[in-house]
């Protein structure tokens, strides 16, 4: 037999049934129970603080040479960068630079040179521009109706 929202009555007190107590269990320190939650972390924190060791903050010891070899310069090519810019689709949102994908794909062959530069500008400094690591994200429609 089915109630009106639609669950089984049986499976509904099976489930109220099986609820379990939220929270840490009484803790024994000392040989005194502890139950307050503030005393109960302070213990635990305690306990754990007491089996690991501080590690030292100072600079760390030289290994010498690595067995790694360094890794080639990386090239950005203007060929890659065009194909890329080409690959683009015209539909999709514009970033937080408010460039519309259409323009950066009908416009691949005069802006390549300048935005291949730009990469290697970055590669060769080894920094990211901060506007590059913003994005613009819109949930879609499932992610939206599972936190609705």
């Amino acid at each position: 037999m089915i109630d009106e929202e639609g669950k089984k009555p049986l499976w509904s007190y099976v489930k109220s049934k099986r609820k379990d107590v939220v929270g840490i269990s009484s803790l024994k320190h000392n040989g005194q129970l502890i139950s307050h939650n503030e005393k109960q972390a302070n213990t635990l924190n305690d306990q754990f603080s007491s089996v690991f060791t501080r590690e030292d903050d100072g600079p760390l010891p030289s290994v010498g040479t690595s067995p790694f070899p360094d890794a080639p310069d990386i090239t950005v090519s203007p060929a890659g960068v065009r194909k890329l810019l080409q690959q683009l689709q015209p539909h999709e949102e514009m970033g937080p630079d408010q460039i519309p994908t259409k323009l950066l794909k009908v416009g691949a062959q005069e802006l390549t040179p300048g935005i291949t530069l730009l990469f290697q500008a970055s590669i060769d400094q080894h920094t990211i521009p901060q506007e590059w690591k913003k994005a613009n994200y819109l949930p879609s429609k499932k992610e939206i109706e599972q936190t609705g």
